[in-house]
């Protein structure tokens, strides 16, 4: 797609319209699982529903940035917005794969972290982390998810229900975007 050349903002533009691209492989992906291994269909169509409406949202988001941008003063503190938009977003699409993996498909490759003996961490709900020698083995599946999950606060990662788990973990994400 071609957009105005108007610097930085340009740039943010492709990077949602690449993850756009990847969460609809993801999507893809989840569907082929559901159909293949008849899965539980609810999750998966409320999984679908969830990135779409993220990825509209994101969109939206840039779209209307980008056009204050052309036509407003504070372009940089707007390409920051920007951009700390669409990385929450996408953390969040992550993470929220991340839950239904865990309770629906790919659960082998994620595993839930039991120690040997009786610590404060047995109620944590984290996840093991394998360890890897190469640098780029840390973007896979199972070392880069288990690593962003466990990265989460405690009361997140416990969360009740959905609903609760998406609120705490967007309000958590956005108070680490401000203090960094």
């Amino acid at each position: 797609m071609a957009y105005l050349n108007i610097g930085p903002t340009a740039a943010a533009l492709e990077v949602v319209e690449e993850a756009a691209v990847i969460l609809v492989l993801i999507v893809v992906i989840v569907v082929a699982v559901v159909v293949v291994t008849e899965a539980v269909v609810v999750v998966v169509v409320v999984v679908v529903v969830v990135v779409v409406v993220v990825v509209v949202v994101a969109v939206v988001v840039v779209v209307v940035a980008t056009v204050v941008v052309a036509r407003d003063v504070a372009a940089p503190v707007v390409e920051v917005v920007v951009v700390v938009v669409v990385v929450v977003v996408l953390i969040v699409v992550i993470v929220v794969v991340v839950v239904v993996v865990v309770v629906v498909y790919l659960s082998e490759l994620l595993n839930s972290y039991v120690p040997n003996r009786s610590l404060r961490s047995m109620n944590e709900n984290l996840l093991v982390i394998p360890t890897t020698n190469l640098k780029l083995s840390e973007r896979a599946f199972a070392v880069g998810n288990p690593m962003i999950w466990n990265s989460l606060e405690s009361h997140v990662r416990n969360s009740p229900t959905m609903a609760a788990f998406k609120r705490s973990l967007k309000t958590e994400l956005f108070k680490r975007s401000l203090d960094h």
